[in-house]
């Protein structure tokens, strides 16, 4: 389940580096941030750089720009660290539609939760747990 919220970041237009295709600069600075990520996966999308990893114990996206700056990050959640407050919101507006995955968004200042549930939705929650949005995905 933790991948499967990490995979609706990926694009099908994205298009797969092999390190050596990485700009030093980008993989520089990518390094000093996740000095010890693992199963890292590389992908060019427009002019920023999608990447795929494991942070110790998280499974992340993380977009850097052309400059290797961090644009955005996304940890996938497991169920029990979703905020209580999301959970209600699911069970009492999607009765019967139980979560699958669910990420915690990180863009500049900026942090979001989507979570995605059975029926097929996406449902974006501020950091307060406050509902904003929801799409199909």
């Amino acid at each position: 389940m933790l991948a499967c919220a990490i995979v609706f970041s990926f694009s099908a237009s994205a298009q797969i580096l092999n390190t050596a295709k990485v700009p030093a600069v980008v993989k520089a600075s990518f390094t000093k941030q996740f000095p010890v990520a693992k199963d890292v996966t590389w992908e060019k999308k427009g002019v920023t750089y999608e990447v795929g990893l494991k942070n110790k114990t998280q499974v992340m996206t993380v977009i850097l720009d052309p400059q290797g700056k961090l644009l955005e990050s996304q940890t996938a959640l497991e169920n029990k660290a979703i905020p209580a407050v999301i959970v209600k919101y699911v069970k009492s507006k999607f009765k019967g539609k139980g979560i699958i995955g669910a990420v915690k968004v990180v863009a500049r200042t900026k942090m979001t939760y989507e979570v995605m549930i059975e029926s097929g939705k996406k449902l974006i929650f501020d950091s307060q747990g406050n509902f904003i949005s929801a799409a199909k995905f």
